[in-house]
């Protein structure tokens, strides 16, 4: 979410209304793509409404140590 926002931190997200009342979590709305996953978070979720829709795309190689391979 930091480079989606270009901050580099968790308080300069928290600073600008990101994650503000809540931790990240993995949203129940997503996309499944060929080489990655793209997470979409309504108003409200994980910013103010005045952020908007979010969506946030993790390549599966950033995902390599939680994903498993069988």
């Amino acid at each position: 979410l930091c480079s989606y926002v270009g901050v580099g931190s968790l308080q300069e997200l928290k600073n600008q209304g990101y994650l503000y009342f809540m931790d990240m979590f993995p949203s129940e709305n997503f996309i499944l793509g060929e080489e990655a996953i793209t997470f979409i978070y309504n108003p409200y979720e994980i910013a103010p409404y005045e952020k908007g829709s979010i969506e946030l795309t993790l390549a599966y190689s950033e995902l390599d140590d939680i994903l498993k391979n069988d």
